[in-house]
């Protein structure tokens, strides 16, 4: 009897508390519709990229909007990392590689994994005149397809890093191991920048790969260093070679190659180069620069190249136009010029 007494006020005390508890939610149980809390907890964003997507029209206008949302906060992502990534790859002196790296990466980069991007059905609803639906892409699920990708890319890649070393002591063979070298990493780096944007880390294998491009770039700088060009320069009535020859060097020398005048020497390279000056009059005479001729080794008669430097920045005016000209040759205007002509013979 005793025991039984002692029974009956403990089913009585939890009876009562269960009472005060109430039944239990179900944590599988799905939000409803409209609870865009409760959704953002079950998507939460260290795991999902997702949107809410609104039309006036029809619920698939809505679902089409939510994704595009999605796709679009992917790509802003990969901007910012795209910039992030190429700028701890080039130093800072190197304002134009880093440039033109950038540009080809972004050129390169797209998303392109929109299918994996989900509408979630239980979300449909509708506030007044609005249809809402919410879109979700698995940032995990995205990174497992993006290593992928860039493992596909970086195999590549690497075959034109090796590239680089059977192509030594070949100026021109080594530059077209170059611009593979460079255009491979760029394709990488895409790689790099969208797994970066879904999960903040690198892929797998990419900091071997930083490694090889700072490898392959310090022998382009030992390649650009080893290159002396020999100028010879036709004479040109109304110009001084000797100052024209000096402006052309300067202009080298900000892209980093050695240049001289003189006799030819075994080993060396050799821009041959005649000036041409013409002239005409609009409100004042006007004069331009067009330099055509050759590069190629400095003995044994052989062309790499024919070579073609002209533009703009190649002009000048005013009371002396000569004088001008002369003057407007600065390495910042000549570098770009040179890079044009000549970049697909030498790596600048």
């Amino acid at each position: 009897m005793k025991v039984l007494l002692r029974i009956v006020p403990l089913l009585t005390t939890l009876l009562l508390v269960g009472a005060c508890v109430g039944p239990q939610t179900d944590p599988l149980a799905l939000p409803a519709p409209d609870d865009t809390d409760a959704w953002a907890r079950r998507f939460p964003n260290s795991h999902w990229v997702t949107a809410w997507g609104v039309s006036t029209t029809s619920f698939r206008e809505a679902e089409q909007d939510a994704k595009a949302q999605v796709a679009a906060q992917v790509r802003s992502s990969i901007t910012a990392e795209t910039t992030s990534l190429a700028r701890a790859v080039m130093r800072d002196d190197e304002v134009t590689d880093f440039q033109e790296l950038v540009s080809e990466v972004r050129t390169t980069t797209t998303f392109t994994r929109a299918q994996l991007i989900r509408r979630i059905d239980a979300s449909v609803h509708q506030e007044g005149d609005q249809r809402k639906v919410l879109a979700v892409l698995d940032r995990h699920e995205l990174a497992g397809v993006l290593q992928g990708d860039y493992d596909t890319a970086a195999v590549a890649w690497r075959q034109a890093a090796a590239g680089l070393d059977l192509a030594r002591g070949d100026l021109p063979a080594w530059t077209v191991a170059w611009h593979r070298f460079r255009g491979g990493f760029a394709e990488v780096l895409a790689m790099a920048a969208e797994t970066r944007a879904v999960t903040g880390l690198n892929p797998k294998g990419y900091a071997a790969d930083q490694a090889n491009w700072a490898a392959g770039h310090a022998a382009r700088d030992s390649v650009l260093r080893d290159t002396q060009i020999v100028l010879v320069l036709a004479p040109t009535a109304g110009l001084d070679p000797v100052e024209l020859a000096e402006r052309l060097s300067a202009a080298f020398a900000e892209l980093g190659v050695g240049t001289r005048a003189g006799n030819c020497v075994r080993g060396d390279e050799a821009l041959r180069l005649e000036p041409v000056l013409t002239s005409r009059n609009v409100i004042g005479r006007v004069v331009s620069l067009e330099l055509r001729g050759t590069f190629g080794p400095c003995t044994g008669g052989l062309v790499w190249s024919e070579v073609v430097i002209s533009g703009s920045a190649l002009r000048g005016d005013g009371r002396d136009p000569e004088a001008d000209l002369l003057r407007s040759l600065t390495p910042e205007a000549l570098a770009p010029l040179l890079r044009e002509s000549l970049g697909h013979v030498v790596p600048f």
